[in-house]
């Protein structure tokens, strides 16, 4: 994959290799950092980074469940929507 970050008009015809099945994989990856973290659990009020409990074993009382928000809902339908998943 060739990529290129910067404002340099002599790029030249290397920057035509860009791999879209990559370029839609970072962006499905922005997206879900972006879109459904952030939303459904970032800007949850009960969020506190590097507190929150993933595993239903019970002994992290207290701590923020991410259960209790529509991230996993949100992400299984978007990552449905994506043909490179199924």
């Amino acid at each position: 994959m060739a990529l290129y970050t910067n404002n340099n008009p002599n790029m030249g015809s290397n920057a035509r290799n860009l791999d879209t099945s990559k370029t839609s994989f970072q962006n499905a990856l922005k997206h879900i950092y972006s879109e459904l973290w952030v939303d459904c659990v970032v800007r949850s009020p009960l969020y506190r980074p590097g507190d929150i409990q993933v595993d239903g074993n019970g002994n992290d009382v207290g701590r923020f469940d991410i259960r209790s928000t529509n991230f996993e809902k949100k992400l299984d339908a978007y990552l449905a929507s994506m043909p490179w998943f199924r």
